[in-house]
Order: C-alpha cells, then structure tokens, then sequence
C-alpha cells in the first residue's frame, strides 16, 4: 500500500483485465481510512487482495477468530466504503461469497499531517510490519551454506535507501513494480508449487513472502535549481 495521488471514483473492480495498472482501489476519505484501521479489516483487506478467490463471512470468520456474524458486519462495512464486493454466481446460494472490489489496493496519505486518520493507519502498518519482523528474527537462523544472501539469491528482510527522480523516473519506476508484483503474483500455495513442479523441484522451496512498500518524499532535500 503505498501513498498515490487520488482518481476520482471508486473502481468497479475486477471487470477489467486482471492485474491491470488502472484496477486500484484508492483511500483517501478519512472515514473510508478510519474504516481500515481495524486489526481484523486490515487482516481480511490483505487476504482478499492478496486472492483472486471469494471467501464466505463464515470462511474469514474461522481464519480470524470471529463469528459468521461479527465476520459478515465487518464485510458490509468494508463494502459501504467501495474495499470489497458481494462474488456473484459462487456457492450454492446459502452465504454470499466475497472478493477484494480490485487487483490492489492504495493509501492516499499524501496530506497525513492534516488527516489523523491516515496517520492512525499508517501506524497500524507499522506495527503490524513489526510483528512480522518480530516472528522473522525470532525464527532459528536459516543455513545458507556458507553463502551470502545476494549469493544465495535471497530477498533481505529489510531493505532502506534514496534515490533522486524526475517525474518521469517516478511514474517509470511505479509501473515497473506494479509489472513485476502482478508477473509473480501467486493467488495460493498450490500455484506456486505447480511452478516448482514445473521446474523440476518439490514444492519444498517456496515461500510466502510479505512486502510493505512505502515512497516518502523526503521534505528536507532541496533540489538544486539552476537559474
């Protein structure tokens, strides 16, 4: 979830190609952010955009801990503010199956010093990203076989620089990553152990990997301006 610019509208969701660079659903509404920043929503937002399967209230509920009930309230909620949206022609009609309203999903925080709600949100980020960190470092070191990770062709847990870009150099850099992330984006762990198979592997290599992306002007740099 990353900070954009806001288009106006809600996207209708997954009517156009999958994957495509204009099927976004971006917040910037401070009630439809405050709406988010829900431990449970924010979990449920991640595993329906994460998807490109529909899941019924009593399907989440039990992943989350909730009731059928309490699962459906949140669902009708994230609804109202254009998240997610009622899967038409699934099941067998006895509970309504529910999908993410489009292929990703962006946090407009680009006025979060006015905006407390964004702020809230970016907070409930944060510390979720540092509960995961948390789970990472605590695991038992993993053996690389006297490689390094750049040798071993391994993704580094965290990874922090700058760059200075043009305009152009920005928008080329969105489209690239939005490319990359939809070309290896994998709905679930069966599809990615059928590419294993097809490479000839076991299906024992792959992994679900969680990426924060986050692309923050930085207010104190002063470009140089000729004149």
């Amino acid at each position: 979830m990353t900070p954009e610019e806001q288009t106006p509208g809600v996207p209708s969701g997954r009517d156009r190609e999958k994957g495509a660079a204009d099927d976004a659903v971006i917040l910037s509404d401070p009630k439809a952010i405050r709406a988010l920043a829900h431990g449970v929503r924010l979990q449920v937002i991640e595993e329906l955009f994460d998807s490109d399967d529909s899941f019924t209230a009593t399907e989440l509920g039990r992943k989350f801990g909730l009731t059928p009930s309490a699962m459906s309230y949140h669902l009708r909620s994230l609804e109202r503010w254009g998240l997610v949206r009622r899967a038409e022609g699934h099941g067998d009609g006895r509970e309504r199956h529910w999908r993410s309203a489009g292929s990703h999903l962006t946090i407009d925080t680009s006025e979060a010093s006015s905006n407390p709600a964004a702020l809230g949100f970016v907070d409930m980020q944060i510390n979720q990203l540092r509960e995961r960190m948390s789970k990472h470092l605590s695991r038992p070191g993993e053996s690389l076989h006297g490689q390094s990770l750049q040798e071993a062709r391994r993704l580094p847990a965290t990874n922090q620089g700058s760059v200075w870009l043009t305009a152009e150099q920005r928008a080329e850099v969105a489209d690239q990553i939005w490319e990359l992330l939809s070309r290896f984006r994998r709905t679930n762990a069966e599809s990615a152990a059928a590419d294993s198979h097809a490479a000839g592997g076991d299906g024992s290599d792959i992994e679900k990997i969680d990426y924060y992306l986050s692309f923050v002007p930085d207010p104190d740099a002063q470009a140089p301006v000729e004149g």
